[in-house]
This record gives structure tokens, C-alpha cells and sequence, in this order.
């Protein structure tokens, strides 16, 4: 194909769609046709194994008589064949489905890693060391009579709050020390005024 230019026109095909379709079945092997028929490997393997469940638990429903059991093994097989022909979920097959639905149950509970079940270590308290460096080191003394040393080393002005208790963490003194030094300042201010 050319077009009015003399360059040859690109096409593209996709045969993705007819990929996905399911293989049917729909002839009998000496060429006629099946009745209600094409029917899907799946629809056949539902129709079977439900005709042999039915075959082999016949002695809880065989009491009823002869036509409620060929009723029920003429008809239920063909009505779950139906069944799994025309219900799809999220565009998936009704085995498919059941099948992830068994493999999501029997998996482990905390998943898998590498192909094997993973196992959880138990949670552990982190523990961590903070070291903070002032200016200048507080007297022993102070330090022994439960100061921080931050409140060792800043003076507090008149009138302001009374010293911080000793702090817990080394977050905690630096607050102090933060505080303190605010106050100090918020002091010097109203001094000023």
C-alpha cells in the first residue's frame, strides 16, 4: 500500500484479545455439534466433577425416588456448567478466583520472603545514648545536689520561675537550658521598659 507521497503505509496488528479468549470446545469428536454447546475446558470439569459428587453422595438423596435423582443428575451439572460460563469476577474465571481464595487462606500469616514463610522478629526497645557538650562544665557539687547543668550555668534573673527540675533526658536539659535562657532574656526586656 502507497499513498499519494510513494512512502508505504505502516500497519499494525494485535491478536492480544483473541489470545485471551478461553478454548472452547463445541464438536463432538466425529464432527456434529454439542447441545448447548461451545463449553469451556473449565465448564467441562464443573459439569464432571458435580455429576460424580452427585453420583457418589446418591445415598443421602436417593430416598426422594427415581425423579428427583434423575433430576438432580440431569440438571445440576449442566445449571453449574452454566454457572461458571457466565459469572466472572473482576473478568476472571470462578476457578481461578477459588483458587486464590484457597491460596490466600493457606498462606502464612506474616507472608513470604525469597519463596518462604517470613517470621516476625519480637519488637525490641531501641535504647540510645545522647551526649550533650555545653560551654562549660557545671561544678561537681552542683550536679550532686540535682541540678542539670544547665540550670548550674545560666543565672536566672530576679523575679523570674524557679529552676527547672533535673531533667530526664538530654532533650529534656536542652529544653531547660532553652527556657532559662528565654526567661533571662524576657527579664532583661521588662527591665528595659
Amino acid at each position: 500500500m502507497a499513498d499519494a507521497a510513494g512512502e508505504a503505509a505502516l500497519i499494525g496488528r494485535s491478536y492480544t484479545k483473541a489470545r485471551r479468549r478461553a478454548s472452547v470446545i463445541g464438536q463432538w469428536p466425529g464432527g456434529g455439534a454439542i447441545p448447548f454447546g461451545p463449553f469451556t475446558v473449565t465448564q467441562f470439569a464443573v459439569m464432571g466433577a458435580s455429576f460424580g459428587a452427585l453420583v457418589m453422595v446418591a445415598w443421602y438423596w436417593a430416598p426422594f425416588g427415581p425423579v428427583p435423582d434423575v433430576v438432580l443428575t440431569v440438571a445440576v451439572p449442566p445449571a453449574l456448567g452454566y454457572a461458571v460460563r457466565t459469572v466472572h469476577v473482576d473478568g476472571r474465571n470462578p476457578l481461578a478466583v477459588a483458587a486464590g481464595v484457597v491460596l490466600l487462606l493457606s498462606a502464612p500469616a506474616d507472608g513470604r520472603l525469597g519463596g518462604r514463610p517470613l517470621k516476625q522478629t519480637r519488637p525490641r526497645r531501641a535504647v540510645g545514648v545522647c551526649t550533650l557538650a555545653g560551654d562549660e562544665p557545671a561544678p561537681p557539687e552542683a550536679l550532686a545536689a540535682g541540678e542539670t547543668e544547665a540550670s548550674a550555668r545560666t543565672p536566672l534573673p530576679e523575679g523570674s520561675r524557679a529552676r527547672p527540675s533535673a531533667a530526664v533526658s538530654g532533650a529534656q536539659a536542652l529544653l531547660a537550658q532553652r527556657r532559662a535562657q528565654l526567661a533571662g532574656h524576657q527579664a532583661t526586656l521588662d527591665r528595659g521598659k
